[in-house]
C-alpha cells in the first residue's frame, strides 16, 4: 500500500466571520518587507501574508512615536481643560443654587455639602493636571528640541507667579492638606450680587512650601485668591502656549508624521474595505432598508440634512458616504453598492 496522503488543512470559522488575518497565515508565507519607502502593493502583500508583523514593522517608523507623544500632549491638555471647565461649573451651580431660600436650610445641608467637595476636589485635581500637562510638555521637547520652546517657557511660565502658585498649590495639596476654598458673597450697593470662592491667606500662609514667585502672587492677592480668577487666567496662558507649541511639533516632524500617517491609513483602508463590502453585501442580500438603521451611523443634525436632500438619490446617498466615511474607504465598486442597498433611481 503507498503512502496515505496527509489531509490539508481545513480553516474552519464561525458562520458569517471572516477572519482574513487567520486565513492568509495558513494559506502564505510571510512577505518580508524591506527599508521603506514601500509602495502600496507591497504592503498589501506584507499585511494579507502577517498583518501583526505589519503593523509591527510601521511601529518601527520614527513618527509612530512622535505620533502617540502628540496624541498623549493633546489628552494630558483636554484633562485639564476639563477639569477646570468642571470646577466652573460646580462653581456656577453653587451660585444658581445658593440664590434659593431653601439651599440654607437644613434638609439641603447635604446638596451643599457635595457641591463644596466638588469644588475643593477639582480645585486640587486642575492643579495636579496643569503641573502632569507640564511634565508631558517637557517630555515630549527632550525628544524633538522644538526651537523656541526655551523662551516660551521662560516668558510665559517659569517667571511667573500665577504659574508658579499653581505649581506650588498642587503640592499644598499632595504633602500637606487639602486646600479648602470658601465662599464669599457680597452685594453692591445696587443690590449686584457676587459670589465667589477663595482660597484664604489665612490658610495656605501656614505651609512653608511656597517659592518666591508664589509668595509674590499670595502678596498680590490680599484678600485671597480667587479660584475661578486664577484658572482662567492660567487656563488662557496654557491654551495659547499649546496652539504654538502643537504647530512647531507639527512642523519640526512634518515629513515622518506624513511617513507613517500615509501607511497607518493603507494598513486602515486594507482592513475596512473588505469589511464594508461583506456588510453591505450582506445587507443587499437581506434586502435590508439602509433608511431604518441611519441613526446608527449618523448625528441627528447628519439626518435631518439628508432628509433635505430628494431620497433615493445620487446626491443624497453620496452625502451619507461623506459622513461616515471617516478613512476614505469607499471606491467606485463600494459607491455602485451603496447606490443598489440604497436603491438609487438615475
Amino acid at each position: 500500500m503507498g503512502k496515505r496522503k496527509k489531509p490539508k488543512k481545513v480553516i474552519e470559522m464561525p458562520p458569517g466571520v471572516f477572519d482574513l488575518d487567520k486565513a492568509m497565515k495558513l494559506t502564505k508565507k510571510r512577505y518580508a518587507l524591506g527599508k521603506p519607502p514601500w509602495t502600496e502593493e507591497e504592503l498589501k502583500k506584507a499585511y494579507y501574508s502577517d498583518s501583526k508583523y505589519t503593523e509591527q514593522q510601521i511601529q518601527k517608523l520614527p513618527g509612530y512615536e512622535i505620533n502617540n507623544e502628540i496624541k498623549n500632549l493633546n489628552l494630558s491638555l483636554e484633562i485639564f481643560l476639563d477639569t477646570v471647565s468642571e470646577l466652573f461649573g460646580h462653581i456656577q451651580k453653587f451660585r444658581s443654587e445658593s440664590q434659593k431660600a431653601t439651599f440654607w436650610q437644613r434638609p439641603s445641608q447635604q446638596q451643599e455639602e457635595k457641591i463644596l467637595r466638588s469644588i475643593r476636589r477639582t480645585t486640587f485635581a486642575s492643579a495636579a493636571s496643569a503641573m502632569a500637562l507640564v511634565d508631558h510638555s517637557r517630555k515630549i521637547n527632550k525628544e524633538l528640541l522644538i526651537d523656541g520652546y526655551q523662551e516660551k517657557i521662560e516668558n510665559e511660565f517659569r517667571n511667573n507667579p500665577e504659574h508658579r502658585f499653581v505649581q506650588h498649590l498642587r503640592d499644598y495639596v499632595c504633602h500637606y492638606k487639602a486646600v479648602k476654598p470658601g465662599w464669599q458673597i457680597k452685594w453692591t450697593m445696587e443690590s449686584e450680587r457676587s459670589c465667589n470662592f477663595i482660597i484664604s491667606q489665612s490658610e495656605i500662609k501656614k505651609w512653608d512650601g511656597w517659592g518666591p514667585l508664589s509668595k509674590t502672587y499670595i502678596k498680590q492677592n490680599p484678600e485671597g485668591i480667587v479660584v475661578e480668577n486664577l484658572f482662567k487666567s492660567y487656563q488662557k496662558h496654557v491654551k495659547d502656549f499649546h496652539s504654538w507649541f502643537q504647530k512647531q511639533i507639527e512642523y519640526k516632524s512634518e515629513s515622518v508624521l506624513k511617513e507613517y500617517k500615509k501607511y497607518k491609513r493603507m494598513i486602515e483602508l486594507f482592513n475596512i474595505k473588505p469589511w464594508l463590502k461583506v456588510c453591505l453585501c450582506e445587507k443587499l442580500k437581506k434586502k435590508i432598508d439602509p433608511y431604518k438603521h441611519l441613526e446608527k451611523y449618523l448625528t441627528k443634525t447628519e439626518i435631518n440634512m439628508i432628509q433635505k436632500i430628494p431620497k433615493h438619490s445620487k446626491k443624497q446617498v453620496d452625502r451619507i458616504i461623506e459622513y461616515v466615511d471617516e478613512w476614505g474607504a469607499f471606491d467606485q465598486e463600494l459607491i455602485k453598492i451603496a447606490y443598489k442597498l440604497f436603491k438609487v433611481t438615475k
